[in-house]
Formats: structure tokens, sequence, C-alpha cells
């Protein structure tokens, strides 16, 4: 039997004997879904493939001006979004959600290509609620992903460059 071995490709049977292979989109837009029983995200009852990430595309437009751009200019042109393997308590600090709740924000899969930063939200969150020194900490966060060890990052967000897209 014919099967896709390419991570973002599908696999679909029609009258019972072919089976079709085709591609999601090329933006990465497969469905991502939250497997109850495993606890995670998945992308067509797989686990999501390594060097893609969650951009959560009915998140909502941000109010008023960012404060962290005039420091960060990256907060600006670069697109967010959460890493598949650290993402349950991003969500929950954006969304104040419970992780089941993730197939609302219309999660899709985006390449993670090289350029792409991480940085703790935890410092941006202390920075809205008026810790000054937290702008510095945030600042000091952003690496990139190639050199970044998520284990240290308690809300890891990506900053993804927009010419990936």
């Amino acid at each position: 039997m014919k099967s896709c071995t390419h991570p973002l490709w599908r696999t679909t049977r029609k009258h019972k004997q072919e089976v079709y292979c085709f591609r999601a989109s090329s933006t990465g837009s497969s469905r991502v879904t939250y497997d109850k029983r495993v606890g995670d995200l998945r992308v067509d009852r797989r686990p999501i493939p390594p060097g893609y990430a969650v951009r959560l595309t009915h998140i909502g437009k941000f109010k008023g001006v960012d404060p962290l751009a005039p420091l960060v200019p990256e907060r600006l042109t670069y697109i967010f979004a959460l890493h598949p393997l650290k993402w349950q308590w991003t969500f929950q600090s954006l969304t104040l959600k419970d992780p089941h709740k993730i197939i609302y924000y219309k999660p899709t899969l985006v390449p993670m290509r090289p350029g792409t930063l991480v940085a703790d939200m935890t410092f941006y969150n202390a920075f809205e609620y008026g810790d000054v020194g937290a702008s510095n900490q945030y600042i000091a966060s952003i690496r990139p992903i190639e050199e970044a060890n998520l284990d240290q990052y308690k809300l890891p967000e990506l900053l993804i460059p927009p010419e990936a897209y």
C-alpha cells in the first residue's frame, strides 16, 4: 500500500483501492488538533513533526501599541507562534483557557525557518504589570532557536521571520 512520507502530506483512500497523497497547503495549514488521550497537539492524528511551530490564527489583534516594540523591533514584523513541545503554559498565559480549547483558536503549522527567535513571555507579562527591569530580562532572553535551550524558558514564544511565508 502506498503511503505519504512527508509530514504535511495526507493519505486518503478513494474506492477502497487507490491511495492519493496531497499536500495540505504551502503555508502549512494542516489541521492541528488536541488529543485528549495523549494530552498533546497532533496533525492528522500524528505528532507534530520537528521543525514546525503552531500559530494561533484566531487569537485576535493586539489592541494598542506593543510596549516592548521600541526595544525589540522584531515584535512588530515577526510572526508569533508556540513551540510544539512547550506550548501549554504559554497558551494558558495568552488566553486563560484550558489546553483542550486550543482548537477554537484555529491552530496551524508554520515552519521554523533560520532566523527564528525564542523569547520568554514571562518577562513580557511582568513588564506589562509594571516591573521595570523585566524589559531588560526579556531582551536578554531572546535567542536564535538553534542556540536556545527550551528548558530554561518558562513561557517560550517563537518569533518567526516574515520572509518564511
